[in-house]
């Protein structure tokens, strides 16, 4: 199973990571704590398992982890 990126593993760019809070903030029309936006990031990172990978890849551990 792949291992998840945790807020610690990850070494941000501190310019794009401030860029991207001051853009979140101005579309949303409030602050946006840095916080928030290490979260939004890290939790982006987890949801792109398959695009990652080849669909084989994808399968075979859909297989490996359902087998009957």
């Amino acid at each position: 199973m792949e291992k998840q990126p945790a807020v610690d593993e990850v070494k941000w760019n501190a310019q794009v990571v401030e860029h991207v809070r001051m853009v979140t903030s101005l579309i949303e029309k409030r602050e946006v704590r840095l916080e928030e936006i290490i979260k939004m990031l890290v939790r982006a990172l987890r949801q792109h398992s398959i695009g990652r990978g080849k669909r084989i890849d994808y399968i075979i551990r859909y297989l490996n982890k359902s087998s009957p």
